[in-house]
Formats: structure tokens, C-alpha cells, sequence
């Protein structure tokens, strides 16, 4: 027979485990929360992969961006006010100069499709491997560097 403690549910205050998005998002609705102005939440690491036998060293940042407008009352500025909140993700060439690369913006997600094979799929800097089209591999997949990814491209790392 369980004793009292293997009966209880585990009270989510002891867990131990990294906080998710669930979490966060549980975050935004907390009432000491709410009279605080929302700011960039970014995290970046450094990377390499090789394209065509040379190393790419790159930047990625994902996290969350704060969109501003400009407000007024009675015709007095009141200062940039927190609109809406974007998540973002960006691959940057290391060892380049940014004035002279093009940007690429890509938007994706939403009904029918995540935005995960844009950056897993097509443009990112590493890839899936999943098999070819009609001989899908069964999971769990793996992952290797792009070789075709946008920022190998002799015109981004200018």
C-alpha cells in the first residue's frame, strides 16, 4: 500500500525543473506583473557549421521583442508604450561587415504550419534529417548543418 507522500500531488513550488513557456505565459498574467512595462527578453549562443569545406562561424538570438507606439494625451508625448510582444529568431554571420550584408525577413506559423521548418527546414543554419520526401525516416531525427542555408551564400558574408 502507497504511503500518504507517494498519494500527494507534487506541489509545483518544490519542482526543480526549468520553467517553460506555460510557465511564462503564466508569468504574464500575474497581477504584480501587471503594472510592470514588458522589455526584450533575448538569448544568444555562438555556433559554427561548415559549407562548401569552409567554417561559417554565425549568431543566433531568439526571444522576445517589445513593439512600441508613441503615445499622446492632450497633445502631450507620453513616451513609447508597449503595443505588442513578437518572438523573433536571427541568424547573424560572425566576421562580417553588417553594413554591407543583405537582411532577410521571413514570416511563417500560424494555422497549418509552424514556423520551426523555416528554421529547421529551409533557411537556418542546421536542418532536420528526416529522409526524402515519401521515405521519411522514423523519429527521433536527427540534426546536421545546412549547406544551403541563406547565411553560406557568397552575398551574406560580405
Amino acid at each position: 500500500m502507497p504511503d500518504e507522500a507517494e498519494t500527494q500531488a507534487a506541489d509545483p513550488k518544490d519542482s526543480k525543473e526549468t520553467q517553460g513557456p506555460a510557465d511564462a505565459d503564466r508569468k504574464n498574467t500575474d497581477p504584480d506583473r501587471k503594472n510592470t512595462e514588458p522589455a526584450d527578453e533575448l538569448v544568444t549562443t555562438s555556433h559554427s557549421i561548415t559549407v562548401d569545406g569552409a567554417e561559417l562561424r554565425y549568431t543566433a538570438t531568439a526571444g522576445r521583442i517589445v513593439l512600441r507606439t508613441e503615445a499622446h494625451t492632450d497633445d502631450k508625448f507620453d513616451g513609447p508604450q508597449a503595443k505588442a510582444e513578437v518572438f523573433i529568431v536571427a541568424y547573424t554571420a560572425d566576421d562580417t561587415d553588417p553594413a554591407g550584408r543583405p537582411v532577410t525577413f521571413a514570416f511563417n506559423g500560424g494555422p497549418g504550419s509552424s514556423s520551426i521548418w523555416l528554421h529547421l527546414g529551409v533557411l537556418g543554419p542546421r536542418r532536420v534529417l528526416m529522409g526524402d520526401a515519401g521515405e521519411l525516416l522514423p523519429p527521433p531525427y536527427g540534426l546536421a548543418d545546412n549547406a544551403q542555408t541563406l547565411q553560406g551564400l557568397p552575398r551574406f558574408r560580405r
